[in-house]
């Protein structure tokens, strides 16, 4: 009888180690992702930080977006390349935001406010649309950023541009 007492109690302990050791993998499992959420919402940051950093250390690309302001810039062949680069530069960005919103790493909040921002900043540089869709079309993207069923951030890209184009002829 002791013996089996015994026995049961230590079958309870084990289910409560268990227990514990569940519940502590489960806070664990949650502070990895939200430590893998801030790296991905900083990472993109970053990004953004490094194109504002970039157009006030560098002058000319000051210029190459004062110059994007307007809907058809007179551009060099040095500041298209620049511009070209510069779209394929947010095609990227919008990639990753899509990567890492599908991934699970960045809230829908979150990538709402990233949209937002991204349509705010392309629709200040209305000179900048046609080399987004070039650059859209180039990398083959283009059913995804202007199609009927265009998806996510590719898909924010190509209405703003569609967007943008709209107003230029509108405007001329």
């Amino acid at each position: 009888m002791n013996f089996d007492n015994l026995n049961r109690w230590l079958t309870l302990v084990a289910n409560l180690g268990v227990l514990a050791g569940i519940v502590f993998l489960s806070l664990e499992i949650d502070q990895s992702n939200r430590i893998a959420e801030r790296e991905a919402r900083g990472e993109l940051l970053n990004i953004v930080t490094d194109i504002n950093r970039s157009s006030w250390e560098n002058p000319e690309i000051a210029e190459l977006m004062v110059k994007l302001r307007n809907f058809d810039p007179e551009l060099t062949a040095n500041e298209e390349y620049r511009a070209i680069s510069f779209a394929m530069l947010q095609i990227n960005q919008a990639i990753r935001l899509n990567a890492t919103y599908e991934e699970g790493f960045l809230p829908e909040e979150i990538l709402a406010r990233y949209l937002m921002g991204s349509r705010n900043f392309i629709s200040g540089l209305p000179g900048l649309a046609p080399f987004l869709r070039e650059a859209i079309s180039q990398l083959g993207f283009t059913e995804v950023a202007f199609g009927d069923n265009g998806v996510g951030a590719l898909k924010n890209l190509g209405e703003e541009v569609v967007r943008i184009e709209r107003m230029g002829s509108e405007a001329r």
